[in-house]
């Protein structure tokens, strides 16, 4: 897929609204910022399901895999960064500790991936040293792993950053298009989805 093919952000938040017509309350929008630069904007209370658990410490939300991909249903190569306990499917599974198709460091990406390899990268990585405790792994450097995740991407690709903290990028690599705040349930921290647009 070349970056022309790629959905507008526009047609991303229209998609998404349609595949979720219930959750109107979180329902994503576009607007332009003075640069005329488009945004996505949104927020999702995703609750908790006790009776679909992995079991499996940090684990996605309940449903947020189902409308990231609702956003992004054209992408045709997509890779999930920090899979964790994610089952097999239509996509390239990336962890350090856990069984998955790649078992790699995320932050040797350029060692492990030709360029271009991916239109869409999901990552969802330990937000402190305390969760990569629990990971039975160091924790990461963002910008390293950034780093690889834009020697991945084809131009017009994205990344979707799953974090408790806005990680540094470069401008000359990244265009960040998008802010969607993610609220679990009660007694979780809040965290919030960062959409990166590779140049």
């Amino acid at each position: 897929m070349n970056s022309s093919s790629f959905l507008s952000l526009e047609l991303r938040a229209l998609s998404y609204n349609q595949a979720h017509p219930k959750w109107t309350a979180s329902h994503l929008t576009t607007t332009t910022d003075a640069s005329g630069r488009e945004w996505l904007n949104g927020i999702w209370v995703l609750g908790q399901n006790y009776r679909s658990t992995t079991g499996f410490y940090g684990s996605y939300p309940p449903g947020y895999l189902e409308r990231v991909m609702s956003m992004f249903g054209d992408a045709e190569r997509v890779c999930h960064l920090f899979s964790g306990s994610l089952p097999p499917g239509n996509y390239v599974r990336v962890d350090l500790v856990q069984e998955c198709d790649v078992k790699a460091d995320a932050q040797k990406l350029e060692e492990t991936f030709r360029a271009g390899a991916f239109d869409l990268i999901i990552a969802d990585p330990p937000y402190s040293l305390f969760d990569a405790a629990r990971y039975k792994t160091p924790m990461i450097d963002r910008r390293k792993v950034l780093r690889g995740c834009a020697h991945c991407l084809a131009p017009g690709g994205f990344l979707v950053w799953l974090d408790t903290s806005y990680p540094m990028f470069r401008k000359d690599v990244f265009e960040i298009c998008g802010f969607i705040g993610v609220v679990r349930s009660t007694n979780h921290r809040y965290r919030m989805v960062a959409i990166f647009r590779r140049k």
